[in-house]
């Protein structure tokens, strides 16, 4: 509850304090109480009575402010060394998530051992795990070895894990093989995910191995002084396989049922069939275009004599393809003259029975079809370098209308409805 103090001067009504929204004011009677906006628009007026002038105290619920959106907290871990060695970080990230479990191992350099954490730490455990709550600074002590004792030397240790000083990453089930050498020990002691004494050489499986980290530690002590050696080893779930690449697009295109090149007459459609695999869209380009559907038909021309490209492209998530097919459109095949050898003038009449060339020349290679008016013959000539010459007999006996004629009527392939060309021998003796 809030309260706030409201002043009338006249029918004026102002207002120290503003209100949320009209829903915000609790009931007044006998008063002029209005709710106002934050941007100072008047928003309803509750009730109105009393004299103009004085003060009034309103009651008020306020709504408690939006709570801050949650956020995950990160902090970060600040490292220091004193002395000669190291410290292994796993996993080692700039930043750390609240709650984050990490392991740190101390590893001395030659002539120095580790004797104690220091910063946020104490103590010698090594390894030892660190749960992060909070920005950390964490330290390493190494001093020095103390001078040998006669005739004696520090300890040395050596520990591998499948043959490697670690960090290592495998996958759930993995199983590990321990090896270890030492020196000047003592005692050889095993610690972390293995415990109890050791020979100063020797070699142990362990596994097969859940999710998890893993710290193997092994501690080498005479009377001189100690060593240790540790390997990490961090299991996982293995990365599941990637997924195989999508196949890639097939696309066949034909023509009249062929693969071409196809080779088609003038005023000839042609017919276009298609099919695909794997291909989500197909574009027709060169003389066709836009999308078609993965699989159809379509006819199409007639076209204008050349040379025509027919091209088909289809995309799918494995690539593209394409596939074209060529056709050459021929112009409509013409007679465009027949002649008679040896040539008919006004000196020369054929015999009955004499040999007779008839010349046929076109616009270009192809096949036209023949009638010989003096007999039911009907023949097909082949037109090849434009010219075809074939020779008739004329037969006796002579017609007995004279002048005896000898036609002949040729027109092209398949194209009977077009005006045919006419040869006629006027004179036969």
């Amino acid at each position: 509850m809030h309260t706030f103090r409201w002043c009338f001067v006249a029918t004026a009504l102002l207002m120290v304090a503003g209100c949320r929204s009209k829903t915000d004011v609790t009931e007044v009677t006998d008063v002029d109480v209005g709710v106002i906006s934050e941007d100072g628009a008047v928003i309803d007026v509750i009730s109105q009575y009393g004299p103009p002038g004085g003060e009034v105290e309103v009651t008020v619920d306020l709504p408690p402010p939006p709570s801050p959106s949650p956020s995950i907290k990160t902090f970060s871990i600040k490292f220091s060394i004193e002395g000669e060695g190291r410290i292994e970080v796993v996993p080692l990230r700039e930043v750390y998530e609240v709650g984050s479990q990490i392991v740190l191992v101390a590893s001395s350099n030659e002539g120095f051992y580790f004797e104690a954490w220091t910063g946020a730490l104490s103590g010698n455990e090594n390894p030892i795990e660190v749960i992060v709550d909070r920005n950390l600074e964490i330290g390493a002590r190494f001093v020095p070895l103390p001078p040998p004792l006669p005739g004696r030397q520090p300890p040395t240790v050596d520990l591998k894990i499948n043959g490697a000083n670690g960090p290592l990453n495998l996958e759930v089930g993995a199983a590990v093989s321990l090896q270890w050498i030492s020196q000047e020990a003592d005692n050889l002691i095993a610690s972390g995910e293995w415990n109890g004494p050791r020979p100063a050489t020797g070699q142990e499986t362990f596994g097969p191995l859940a999710v998890g980290v893993y710290v193997f530690k092994l501690t080498a002590v005479n009377p001189v002084g100690s060593a240790m050696d540790a390997v990490i080893v961090t299991v996982k779930e293995p990365e599941p396989p990637p997924s195989p690449p999508p196949p890639p697009p097939t696309v066949v295109l034909k023509v009249n049922q062929s693969d071409g090149p196809v080779i088609i007459e003038g005023t000839e459609t042609i017919h276009l069939s298609w099919a695909s695999v794997n291909a989500t869209e197909l574009i027709a380009s060169g003389e066709w275009s836009g999308q078609q559907s993965t699989s159809g038909n379509r006819v199409l021309g007639p076209f204008a004599a050349g040379s025509h490209l027919f091209v088909l492209m289809a995309f799918g998530a494995g690539g593209t393809a394409v596939d074209t097919v060529t056709v050459t459109v021929l112009p409509s095949l013409e007679i465009v003259t027949v002649s008679f050898s040896p040539p008919e003038d006004d000196d020369y009449c054929y015999a009955v029975g004499e040999a007779v060339s008839i010349i046929v020349q076109t616009n270009r290679n192809g096949e036209v079809h023949y009638l010989l008016a003096d007999s039911t013959v009907v023949g097909t000539l082949f037109v090849e370098g434009d010219v075809a010459t074939f020779t008739h007999r004329f037969p006796f006996p002579i017609d007995p209308v004279p002048p005896y004629e000898g036609q002949s009527f040729f027109w092209p392939e398949e194209r009977d409805s077009l005006p045919y060309l006419k040869a006629v021998i006027t004179c036969v003796r």
